[in-house]
């Protein structure tokens, strides 16, 4: 008799999982990721959707400290291959230009098997993340340049009105 075959609302993964740390009974010194992707129905027939994702992931190693400072870091490295670390500090601090500033860096293997890395920093002049696999802006066309570069030279007076 063949098995019975099931069509009914499956589940997509909607959006990457947020890391959650459960203490490993196995590893007393190591936490486990416990993924909870969200998901939005689609009308498939049943399958596992992320097999990979049926077992909690390990955490080899974590650290992380908080100060009252606002300074603070994290640093962490999956048995899976993910790692993770981030630093930052309050800059300016006990003025009114205090701003949190901080740095840090992840790395994964792409589901092709390539290493991706990316290098980030935040602070008073907004994300900036670097990496080989992140597209690059195609360069400023010369004129472009240097009508920037001479409007820096020739501010504009506050308050008058172009020509």
């Amino acid at each position: 008799m063949a098995a019975p075959q099931f069509h009914q609302v499956t589940r997509k993964v909607l959006h990457a999982p947020q890391l959650r740390f459960v203490p490993n009974a196995r590893h007393p010194s190591a936490y486990l990721y416990n993924p909870e992707p969200f998901y939005v129905p689609t009308h498939r027939a049943v399958q596992p959707i992320v097999p990979h994702l049926q077992r909690p992931i390990a955490i080899l190693r974590h650290a992380a400290d908080t100060n009252t400072d606002g300074s603070f870091f994290y640093d962490f490295d999956t048995e899976n291959g993910i790692s993770a670390k981030s630093s930052g500090h309050v800059k300016n601090l006990g003025t009114k230009d205090e701003i949190q500033v901080m740095q840090g860096s992840y790395s994964y293997t792409g589901p092709d098997g390539i290493p991706i890395t990316t290098n980030w920093v935040a602070d008073e002049f907004g994300f900036r993340a670097e990496g080989a696999h992140l597209p690059v802006p195609p360069p400023i066309p010369e004129e472009i340049a240097r009508s920037i570069e001479y409007n820096r030279a020739h501010p504009q007076p506050v308050g008058v009105e172009a020509a």
